[in-house]
Parts: C-alpha cells; structure tokens; sequence
C-alpha cells in the first residue's frame, strides 16, 4: 500500500458512522480536504446517531445516513448513491468490514482506512479492498514503551497517505453555534458550568447523594450557574436530582417546556433534559468549563475549545486519555475511585482550569 497523489478537485467520500465523539475528533479530516482542494464534493457518510453534528459544516457538502442493521435493499440504496458520486477517494473512519467493503465498491480509487490490531479479518481484507491503511495497534505501544496515538492523529496520518497535504495539527472544528435554550429564554446571563449527567457516573460506589455533593462543590467555585445536560437514556437514573432544580424539556418541536423544582429543594443548577444537538452544542460552547464522564462531551468541549475536566473508568484512563482525550484544549483527565477521592480530585481540577482562564492556549492532548 503506497501514497498515490490526489488529482485536482473530485468528490471525497468519509465513512464516519459510529459514535459522536468518533466523528468529532475526525472533523479535522474534512478542513484538510477543503484545504487541498476547495472545490472539493465531500460526502460524508454518518449513522443516524451522529449525522445531526454535521448540519452546516462548511467543509461538508453531503451528509448520507447508513445503518447496517437496515434492510439489504436500503442499504444497497446507498450503494447506487456512492457508486453514481464517482469518488476519487474514500476515507473509511468506522473500521467496519461493511465500510470497506462500500469503499472498494464505490469505484473510488483511492481507498485509505484504519485498522485495529486485534481484528483479525479486517486486517485480511485490507489488502485486497484498501490502498492505504492507518494501523492501532495497543500491545506493541505498550511493549515500545511509547503513548498511543490520538484518533485524530491516526486520521490525519491516513490523510497524508491518501495524498493530503496536512499542516500542523489542525483543531476539531464544528459549525458556529447559535444561542443555547439558557440565552432564548432569558436564564443564561453570566458565564456558566456544564455537568454532563450519563449513567457512568452512577458507578464503583458513586450514587446520587455523591452527585448532589459534586454539584454543590461545582456551584460554589463560583464559576456561573450550574446547568446539568441529560440525554434520553438518562432521564430515569437522575430523575430525583432534577425534580431538586429547574428543569427544561425539549419538545419534538425544539420548544422547552419548563418544571420548577419540587417543593423545598434547592439543588443549585439547572437541568436541561434531551436538548437536540445544536443547543447541547451551544451550551457547551457558552460555558467556561465542562465536567463529564469520558463521552461525546469531551470532543464536543474540546471542539469548542472550553476546558474539560473527563473522569475515566478505573483501567481505562491510561489508554484512553491517550486515544481519546481532549484535543488540543486545556483539561484534566482523572481515572476514577472511591467518590470522596475522585469528588475532590475533580473539584480541584476544575478551580484549576478556571483559574488558568477561558480558552487558554489549546495544548495538544494530554497536557
């Protein structure tokens, strides 16, 4: 597999159909090509799950949804579409043999994926369905003794493979948000701090009363209002915590509707429940620092260039800080313990980058 140079302006096809955080640390990829090329066609190829962070993008032209689960028939459908585009080249991002096998199929000539060491069968088609491939390969950084690669490093290498020329270390980059439901209805005044609620944090001994001492702890570094940031599948683990604040409700329509908190309570955030991306986006862009399990959220942070303090599950924060840590945006990565520990270690972290100020120099990831 060897760099073949990319001719002048052909479509680009980007196969990302994973997770949200998988796409945003791979949003440099598209600058990249609209940089080698600005009359580029770039496609990009989501799931149904991650397309919504991808509405606007200038470096996007299309965005195509796929699922494998679909029917056969649905799934040919967007085979026709990448075969009638005629690409030049194809990026497969989601390392899946059904993406490789859509990127050998789209006709492109130029085919680069990335590879995980430990699938096997992946590995034996490559050769046959790719001209070009990044590698991850875990064990043999251990064994070298060297930090694993960010993913955004990996995509930007299999870029340079595929002819691209990349400069530096290009930053996440995302459409310009717009006013978050906070500033819409008048309760956004002032910087705030955004708690990302996910089940994780209900876990290795943390429960709800650990919640309500950490949110307090936040509340009274004085960095704004607390807003807590829930998804759909969250609801029901933090459902007591967000009858004890103010709460927001997404509507199918984008409408909130707003439920005081229960009588006497005083929990001091606010809690805005299932907000469709662009105002998710929005809030974390507004606020001067996020605090989250390790999730979208950190790239979303990281995106926006807000600081971010990330809790890993114990024995994953070595590889995964690494991997995929905030890029290139102040933060702290903490692996997690008993929640007296990990409570405090988290509140200093976060007085720490507050004290360091809003959208410091962005390091590269890890510092």
């Amino acid at each position: 597999m060897t760099a073949i140079p990319l001719p002048e302006s052909r479509a680009y096809v980007v196969f990302r159909h994973d997770k949200i955080g998988d796409l945003i640390v791979s949003t440099p990829l598209f600058d990249v090509i609209r940089a080698n090329d600005p009359a580029a066609r770039v496609i990009l190829v989501a799931s149904p799950y991650n397309a919504a962070i991808a509405a606007g993008h200038p470096s996007i032209d299309e965005v195509w949804t796929y699922d494998k689960a679909w029917p056969l028939a649905r799934r040919l459908g967007v085979l026709r579409r990448l075969r009638a585009a005629r690409p030049e080249a194809a990026f497969v991002l989601a390392p899946r043999n059904d993406a490789y096998f859509m990127a050998w199929l789209s006709g492109a000539r130029r085919r680069g994926g990335i590879l995980m060491s430990y699938r096997l069968l992946p590995r034996l088609l490559a050769p046959l369905l790719l001209t070009a491939a990044e590698g991850i390969d875990r064990a043999a950084d251990r064994r070298a003794g060297r930090p694993s690669r960010h993913q955004t490093e990996i995509v930007l290498a299999l870029a340079a493979k595929l002819g691209l020329a990349v400069r530096g270390a290009p930053p996440l980059s995302l459409p310009p948000p717009g006013p978050g439901p906070l500033a819409r209805l008048g309760l956004g005044a002032g910087p705030s701090l955004v708690l990302h609620m996910v089940g994780a944090w209900l876990s290795h001994g943390w429960t709800l009363d650990d919640m309500r001492g950490l949110i307090r702890g936040l509340a009274a570094l004085g960095a704004g209002r607390v807003v807590l940031t829930l998804g759909p599948q969250d609801h029901a683990a933090f459902a007591p915590l967000v009858a004890e604040c103010p709460a927001l409700t997404a509507g199918p329509d984008g409408a909130y509707a707003e439920t005081p908190p229960a009588e006497g309570s005083d929990l001091p955030a606010i809690a805005v429940r299932t907000p469709p991306f662009a105002d998710w986006s929005a809030l974390i862009a507004e606020a001067s620092l996020v605090v989250t399990q390790d999730c979208g959220a950190v790239h979303l942070a990281a995106a926006h260039g807000t600081p971010v303090v990330v809790v890993y599950a114990p024995g994953r924060f070595e590889t995964f800080y690494a991997e995929f840590g905030p890029w290139q945006v102040p933060n702290r990565g903490l692996e997690k313990s008993a929640p007296e520990a990990t409570g405090g270690a988290i509140l200093e972290a976060a007085a720490a980058l507050l004290a360091e100020g809003r959208r410091a120099a962005r390091p590269a990831c890890g510092n």
